[in-house]
């Protein structure tokens, strides 16, 4: 009786398809969308094949962490916002020199300095020689130090949030945790507050230059971005020794100095980082991936 019903399977087949059907069906390598069924009653029915292959609908792949570890556009961002920073932390510490030294030569003293309250500011300078037109310098370079110092900071969370999507390192948060306390310390209110954060933020700083030193810069056997990380891990130590100090409230201007070194040392961290950027896009048409 199956081999009868085979060959009306085959005849239907042979009807509905066409004589190509069946060497086609014989084809174990192909995948039929529909494959003959014979009943009790020996009349040859079409069924869905089994072996169909189910499928949905075709998506195009878009691996978010490949388009942003290769973007050149990203890479360039973060070197500017870098670059930024640091120039924005160098006029600080410039800026800050210039008070203390004018503040000196005008015997103007510590706890005045270190004063929160105008009051403070006003019944010394009613007593002193040019007390105003010092309270007015001094308010003048509170607004730059505020001013300076949240710019600064703040582009150096976009630094940090700008790695972490290069990257997809979540060390990178001691980059933005570093700058959001920077910019907590830059508005304030109270000095102590400030030198609190400031103390927090620099020791932040310290923890992404460890992060850095840590990566593998090299590529066949040029190690462009490695004297960068250096001066940015010597540049934080000097941040550290410098926050110590104004806590210590040391009144000698080896702080302010230390400060201006530690900044040019950043600076020259994003310079060289840049340079080596471009030489490698240069040389291999791509951005350094880590």
């Amino acid at each position: 009786m199956a081999p009868h019903l085979d060959e009306d399977a085959d005849s239907a087949a042979t009807g509905l398809m066409g004589e190509g059907y069946l060497s086609l069906q014989h084809d174990e390598s192909l995948e039929l969308p529909f494959c003959i069924d014979a009943g009790s009653s020996g009349e040859g029915t079409l069924r869905s094949s089994s072996r169909k292959r189910q499928q949905g609908p075709y998506l195009p792949t878009f691996d978010v962490h490949k388009r942003c570890k290769g973007s050149i556009h990203l890479a360039f961002l973060s070197h500017a916002c870098f670059v930024t920073a640091s120039l924005f932390y160098v006029r600080l510490s410039f800026v800050s020199l210039a008070w203390i030294r004018f503040a000196n030569s005008n015997s103007v003293p510590r706890e005045i300095l270190d004063a929160d309250d105008d009051e403070a500011w006003d019944d010394w300078a009613d007593s002193a020689q040019n007390g105003s037109a010092i309270t007015e310098m001094g308010d003048e370079y509170d607004e730059q130090f505020k001013m300076l110092t949240v710019l600064g900071s703040t582009f150096f969370v976009l630094v940090g949030a700008l790695d972490w999507m290069r990257y997809c390192d979540g060390l990178n948060i001691f980059m933005i945790l570093a700058g959001a306390a920077g910019v907590a310390s830059g508005l304030s209110d109270t000095s102590r507050g400030e030198a609190g954060w400031d103390c927090l933020s620099v020791h932040l700083y310290l923890l992404e230059a460890f992060n850095l030193m840590k990566r593998e810069h090299d590529y066949e056997g040029h190690s462009c971005l490695r004297p960068g990380a250096v001066c940015f891990l010597v540049g934080s130590v000097l941040d550290i020794l410098g926050s110590y100090l104004g806590l210590a409230k040391f009144e000698g201007l080896a702080a302010y100095f230390m400060d201006i070194v530690a900044c040019l040392l950043w600076l020259a961290c994003s310079l060289i980082d840049l340079v080596a950027e471009v030489y490698f896009m240069e040389w291999k048409g791509r951005v350094f991936c880590y």
